[in-house]
């Protein structure tokens, strides 16, 4: 049966899959990655780790690889669009892979909530990574560098400037290290889930 692809949240589950033999070894760390951040967003949802990419996702993966400069590269876009035309089933993927990306070329992953997709280059299949693009594919589609300041949070720039602390870093700064989610960040997500899973 055919959906809306943004709607996959309602299936309540994120599958993560490897595409070729070398992306297994990553397995294990995306797993505990992604299951991080439902756990710390709060959201109700099933993370099943698949030893073997879904038929389904042979002709999008196959699309998506292009050429650029003489290497073999992963065109997200491309995956996305001809993913939300072939599933079937309403759920996110995780697909992890050892290609760069096409753009930007020196991407660790890359993820929308729109399409329920998070791709994670297999090199940087670490932990935190598939954290911050798992984040990413629960609804936040900012990072925390981006200069967007919300009153109230003692983490923000002014509320760092009226209590002397300094600002925290946050999971999801650009190719940031630190793993917590910041307060914004939290609540945020949990507004947006409580929108789309009313208890």
């Amino acid at each position: 049966m055919k959906h809306e692809v943004w709607r996959w949240g309602e299936g309540r589950e994120i599958w993560i899959y490897p595409e070729g033999e070398d992306a297994k070894s990553s397995l294990p760390d995306v797993t505990a990655g992604v299951k991080a951040a439902v756990h710390d967003a709060e959201v109700d949802l099933k993370v099943v780790t698949l030893s073997q990419p879904p038929d389904y996702t042979r002709e999008a993966f196959s699309k998506a690889l292009v050429q650029r400069k003489g290497e073999t590269c992963f065109d997200y876009w491309r995956y996305a669009k001809t993913l939300a035309r072939v599933r079937t089933e309403a759920h996110a993927d995780v697909l992890v892979m050892n290609h760069s990306f096409r753009s930007p070329y020196w991407a660790h992953g890359m993820a929308v909530f729109d399409y329920g997709l998070a791709v994670v280059a297999g090199m940087w299949g670490d932990t935190h990574t598939a954290k911050h693009e798992a984040i990413h594919v629960l609804g936040y589609h900012m990072h925390d560098d981006f200069p967007l300041w919300v009153l109230g949070y003692p983490d923000e720039p002014w509320g760092c400037f009226l209590t002397g602390r300094p600002r925290e870093e946050g999971l999801m700064v650009l190719l940031g290290k630190d793993d917590h989610l910041r307060q914004r960040t939290r609540a945020a997500l949990r507004e947006f889930w409580n929108v789309l899973q009313p208890t």
